[in-house]
């Protein structure tokens, strides 16, 4: 539905799709992982923010943060002299590959940062969603 590039899924189709879908196991027996979910996900915070995944990530979360070098997408990205590529291992040969294009949302594995920006969420995390020098700003909350 959105790889290999070139696919043309639009959120209405991947919705539409996914019904169809068949859980490769119980609920809660296992982990299991599927990008559709985040999919998904990014369309709920869109509907329900009225504003894209990409923007409401980036207002409510890296300005916030001070995360200058963390983009929603690889289109937003201004300067590409110093970005890791991914490689692929095929017939003991180390090629490098493009970057896949942007897709429906970025909430799919659309996030690029440093690891300053990183940092920066990890330790958000580590203070239970408090942020700034004196931890008085408060990004986020443990209740539901």
């Amino acid at each position: 539905m959105t790889f290999p590039d070139g696919a043309d899924f639009t959120i209405e189709g991947v919705l539409t799709n996914f019904q169809y879908f068949k859980p490769v196991s119980a609920f809660r027996t296992q982990y299991d992982y599927d990008n559709k979910l985040y999919i998904v996900a990014g369309e709920v915070i869109a509907r329900v923010s009225g504003e894209s995944w990409e923007k409401f990530v980036q207002t409510r979360i890296m300005k916030p943060l001070q995360m200058d070098n963390f983009f929603t997408s690889f289109a937003s990205i201004k300067d590409r002299s110093n970005i890791a590529a991914p490689h692929l291992n095929e017939a003991s040969k180390i090629e490098t590959i493009s970057l896949f294009a942007d897709q429906i949302n970025g909430a799919a594995g659309g996030i690029f940062s440093n690891v300053d920006g990183m940092s920066k969420w990890m330790l958000v995390h580590l203070n239970k969603g408090e942020d700034g020098n004196n931890l008085d700003k408060q990004l986020f909350t443990n209740k539901s």
